[in-house]
This record gives structure tokens, C-alpha cells and sequence, in this order.
């Protein structure tokens, strides 16, 4: 627009014609095409920040969001109140230079009046000069007058003393009244030549006095030329300051403009931006809430897993019970054996019959010893096995903990487990008291041996299903390792997502900070670069000040050169009638003569 500023500017300065035509308008264009962006841009933003707003994660982003556009909207209006105030400058600085080409050009007419001025004034001095030799020439002719008037008295004495010597009276008579007559005769014209040298004399003074005021004029013409010519330097002067500050200031202002194109892009840019990082954060917000969704499925999922542990880690407790129990009952069975074998060892009378049975029962109690080993065995087993599970559900406590620390359900779910253990450690109570209410019947039973043997046999069946009880319990438990395992390498997975998101969202989030950075950095710039229109602004007012107060030095001067010049007219007619003047006396002189 500069360019086209200053293409305008010099046609009308070339043409020297007070006519303004508007320049171009395709900076209007590029702003209405602007507008019509940030109005087609804004349903948009409000839309955008409505959606984040009802997302706690993306929420926080609104109001910067909303910083950014109002900053764009502002920059946007600064622009075009720029334009136009450029615009206006333009305007005026090509009426300026118009009125300084019309300035330079009255000057210019005034500099060819004044150096006719002083060609007249050279002229008159050159007359002046004649007219004074004309005086002195005029002078010599008079002295040498007196001078033939002062021989011819002396002719005439020296007649009138030689006419008395010869003696001849007729004659000299006649010649006395001759002489008496030419006496007379040059009487009268010595008088009128001594009234016209007083006349000439007094005319001489008053040319003498005129000329001294007209040399006086002249000196205080070429005086008041001088100033004038000094003025007028001054004025060429200043006005070629005021046109290298005009030209200063069009470079600025052409700069100025180049930084405002410059940010115009950069706002388009952050338009651009903008519209990009609108996008991705709806991207970012539909992948945040997939996430949200198989977090949450993750979470069921734990919770159903964690009910299934709790449920087999309670089975788990229930065999345990069991087995106590059951190694109980052998205990029973054995102190029952040995008060059996004491009871034999006293009753030697029942000992023969009860050879027998004691062989039967010593194979019974090998037979009962290898099961016994066996089940210790067993019990070993499961008792490691069950430390091994106890380890790994404290394992999968820890990390239900840590979990628990991230979420508020998992703390919910780890305080019921809690109140199940505690549950647990009541049952294991209940079932001590109910021990203890066993090994009393038990002392009181000691009497039924054949029904304590039915019972082992009873027992021993009810073991083995207990074995593939918990031989099917260790297969679930198994199953359930192995799918806690699957989702905790799942729950892995998904935490290196959310990692990832939230890597990703760290991202977007330095990218809006330097997005905000960029803005404030422009809103900088646009307000140094309004400080320097202001700044400009002023500079043009003190320019047109400074115009008008030479246009009215130059209207005063104006005025003054015409009072001048009719001063030295009045000064040339003078001279004129003096020259006329001195060419009468010369010629009455030349009479004279």
C-alpha cells in the first residue's frame, strides 16, 4: 500500500494540480476477505470451546483459548484503524507536497521578481551614475561661462581704457553707447544667467538631496533584499529539511507498513494454528475419551478379577480349615491308638484276643501312617503352594494398592478385602472355638473306637475328594494367575498409552504456550508499531503546522515584495522625472552655450 501511496503521491505532485484521487483499495480487500475468515472462524471457536469445557482435562485450555481469539479480533481492529490512519496520511502528505510544489513554484516567481527588482535597481544606479557625470559636465560648463563672463568684463575695461587714451570722442561715443548697450545687453544676460545658475544651483541641490535619498532607498532596498534573499535561503532550507524528514517518514511509514504486512501473516498464521490445534485437540479428545471408555472397562475387568481372587482365596481358606481339621482328627486317632495299645498292655487277659485286632490295627495305623505321611506331604504342598499364592496375592495386594493409590474405586475395593480378611480372621476364630468344641468330643468319644475306625474310613473317602477338590481348586487358581497376569501385561499396555496421551497432551500444551508466546510477541510489536504511527502522527501535525506558519510567511512576503515594489516604482518614476529634468538642464545648458 506504500508503493501505491507514493505512485499517487507523485502524480499529483508531477501534475501540480489540487485534485485528490483515491488510491487503490486492495489492503480494503485483504481485510473484508480477513473478516469474513474471522466470522466464518468464530461460531467454530465457541463450538470448540464449548466441547472442552465439559472435559476436565481440556477445560483449563478455554480460557486461553478465548485469550488467543480476543487477541487475534483486537489485532485484526488495530489493522484496519492502521490503515485508515495511513491512508489519512497519506492524503495529507500528497495535499502537502502539492501545496509545496505550489509554494516552491510562488517562490520560484518571487525569486524571477526579485531579481528584476534588482536589475531595475542596477539600472536606476547606472542612470543615477549618468546623470551625476551629466551634473558635473553641467558644472564644468558653468565655471567655464564665468569664466568668458570675467574675460569679456575685462575686454570691456581694457576697450573703455584704450577708447579714453586715443582720444576720439565721436567715436567713442559711438562706441560708449555701443559698449553701453552690449554692456547692458550682457548685464542682462549675466543676470539671467546668474538667476538661471542659481536656478540650475538650486535644482543641483535638490538632485543632489534626491539622489542621496535614492542612494539611501537603494541601500535600504538592497538591505531589505539581502534579508530577503537570506529569508528566502532560510526557506530553501527548511524547505529541503522538511522534505528529507517527508521522505524519512515515508521510509518509515513504508517500513511500518512492512511490518504490519508482516504481522498480518504471522496472525494468519496463528490462524492456521489455531484451526490446527483445534483439530488435534478434538482428535486428542475422542482418543481421550476411547481411553476414558477402556479405562474404565479395565477397571470393571480388575474389579470382576479381584471379586474372582477374593472368592478363591476364600476357598482357599476353607481348605486350609479342612486339612486342619482333618490333621486333628488324626491326632485324635493316634492318642486313641496309644490309650488303645496302654489299655492292651494292662489287660494281658485280653491281649490274646486282641492280637489280632492289634495286627489288624498296626497294618491299619502303617496303612494310616503312609496316608498320614502322604497327606503331610500333601499338606506341605499345599502349604507351599498356598505361601506361593499368599506371596503372589500379596504381590497383586501391592499392585492393587499402587492402583488404588491412582484410582478411588480400587481404594473402595481394597477396603472391602480388608473387611473380608477381617471376616476371615473371625471364621478362623469361630473355627478354633468349634476345634476346641471337637477335641472335646473327641475325649468323650475315646470309648467309640469301632465307630472312630468307620469314621477314619469315612475319612479317609472324604479326603480323597478333598484331594481332587483341591487339585481342581490349584487348576483355578492357576487360571485365575494366568489371567491376572494377562491383565496386568493389558493394564501395562494401557499405561504406556496414557503415557503416551499424556506425552502427546505435554505437547499440545508447549505448542499453546508458544502459540501464546508468539501472540503476546505480536501484540508487542502492533502496539510498538501504533506508539510509532502515533509518534508519526505527531511529527505530520508539526509538519502542517510548520507548513501553514511558512505559508503565511510567504503570503506576509508577499505582501512585503509588493509594498516594495511599488516603493521602487515610485522610486523609477522619480528618477524617471529627474532624468527628464537633467535633460532639460542639459539642453537649456547646450542653449547656453
Amino acid at each position: 500500500m506504500m508503493r501505491e501511496g507514493r505512485s499517487f503521491v507523485s502524480s499529483v505532485t508531477s501534475k501540480g494540480s489540487y485534485s485528490v484521487r483515491e488510491p487503490p483499495a486492495k489492503d480494503e480487500y485483504h481485510i473484508v476477505e480477513i473478516e469474513k475468515e474471522i466470522s466464518a472462524c468464530e461460531p467454530t471457536c465457541k463450538s470448540m470451546c464449548t466441547d472442552l469445557e465439559h472435559s476436565p482435562l481440556t477445560s483449563k485450555y478455554v480460557a486461553e483459548i478465548n485469550r488467543i481469539w480476543d487477541l487475534l479480533t483486537k489485532s485484526h481492529n488495530n489493522n484496519k484503524k492502521l490503515v485508515e490512519i495511513i491512508k489519512d496520511q497519506i492524503l495529507t502528505l500528497a495535499n502537502s507536497n502539492v501545496k509545496l510544489t505550489v509554494a516552491s513554484e510562488a517562490s520560484k516567481g518571487e525569486q524571477r521578481n526579485i531579481d528584476k527588482l534588482t536589475q531595475e535597481v542596477q539600472r536606476a544606479l547606472r542612470m543615477v551614475d549618468t546623470a551625476h557625470t551629466r551634473e558635473q559636465v553641467a558644472q564644468e560648463t558653468i565655471e567655464n561661462l564665468r569664466q568668458q563672463i570675467n574675460r569679456l568684463h575685462s575686454e570691456l575695461e581694457a576697450k573703455s581704457r584704450h577708447t579714453d587714451q586715443e582720444g576720439d570722442f565721436s567715436a567713442m561715443a559711438k562706441t560708449k553707447e555701443a559698449q553701453a548697450k552690449e554692456r547692458e545687453r550682457m548685464v542682462n544676460e549675466i543676470t539671467s544667467l546668474r538667476e538661471r545658475l542659481g536656478a540650475a544651483l538650486s535644482y543641483q541641490e535638490e538632485l543632489e538631496r534626491k539622489n542621496s535619498s535614492a542612494d539611501l532607498r537603494i541601500s535600504e532596498l538592497q538591505q531589505e533584499l539581502e534579508n530577503q534573499m537570506n529569508e528566502m535561503s532560510k526557506e530553501s532550507r527548511f524547505k529541503e529539511r522538511f522534505e528529507d524528514e517527508v521522505h524519512r517518514a515515508r521510509k518509515e511509514l513504508g517500513s511500518k507498513e512492512n511490518q504490519i504486512a508482516i504481522l498480518n501473516d504471522q496472525a494468519l498464521e496463528l490462524q492456521v494454528r489455531l484451526l490446527q490445534s483445534q483439530n488435534t485437540i478434538k482428535e486428542m479428545k475422542a482418543v481421550n475419551d476411547k481411553q476414558v471408555q477402556m479405562i474404565e472397562n479395565l477397571n470393571q475387568r480388575l474389579m470382576k478379577s479381584q471379586d474372582e481372587y477374593q472368592r478363591e482365596v476364600g476357598v482357599v481358606d476353607e481348605m486350609k480349615q479342612i486339612v486342619t481339621v482333618l490333621n486333628n482328627q488324626i491326632k485324635m486317632n493316634e492318642e486313641e491308638i496309644a490309650k488303645l495299645m496302654s489299655e492292651v498292655a494292662k489287660t494281658a487277659t485280653v491281649q490274646e484276643s486282641f492280637k489280632k485286632k492289634l495286627n489288624k490295627m498296626e497294618g491299619k495305623r502303617t496303612v494310616m501312617e503312609e496316608q498320614k505321611a502322604k497327606l503331610v506331604m500333601e499338606l506341605q504342598t499345599l502349604q507351599r503352594s498356598l505361601k506361593e499364592e499368599v506371596l503372589r496375592g500379596k504381590e497383586d495386594r501391592r499392585m492393587l494398592e499402587n492402583t488404588a493409590r491412582e484410582r478411588d474405586i480400587i481404594n473402595k475395593s481394597l477396603i472391602k478385602a480388608n473387611t473380608s480378611v477381617s471376616e476371615k480372621e473371625r471364621v478362623a476364630k469361630l473355627t478354633e472355638q468349634a476345634k476346641l468344641y471337637l477335641e472335646h468330643e473327641i475325649d468323650n468319644n475315646n470309648a467309640e473306637i469301632n465307630r472312630q475306625i468307620q469314621h477314619i474310613t469315612s475319612l479317609e473317602k472324604e479326603k480323597d475328594r478333598h484331594v481332587a477338590d483341591a487339585v481342581i481348586l490349584t487348576k483355578k487358581l492357576e487360571a485365575a494367575i494366568e489371567d491376572t497376569k494377562l491383565q496386568q501385561v493389558s493394564l501395562n499396555d494401557y499405561r504406556k498409552k496414557l503415557t503416551e496421551t499424556e506425552a502427546k497432551l505435554g505437547m499440545k500444551v508447549s505448542e499453546c504456550e508458544n502459540i501464546r508466546y508468539e501472540l503476546n510477541t505480536c501484540s508487542k510489536n502492533l502496539n510498538e508499531a501504533q506508539e510509532d504511527i502515533t509518534e508519526y502522527n505527531h511529527k505530520a501535525r508539526v509538519m502542517t503546522l510548520q507548513i501553514e506558519q511558512l505559508k503565511e510567511d510567504i503570503a506576509g512576503k508577499e505582501v512585503q515584495l509588493m509594498r516594495e515594489q511599488l516603493a521602487l516604482r515610485k522610486a523609477h518614476a522619480e528618477k524617471e522625472a529627474m532624468r527628464v529634468e537633467t535633460m532639460k538642464v542639459e539642453h537649456e545648458l547646450k542653449e547656453v552655450k
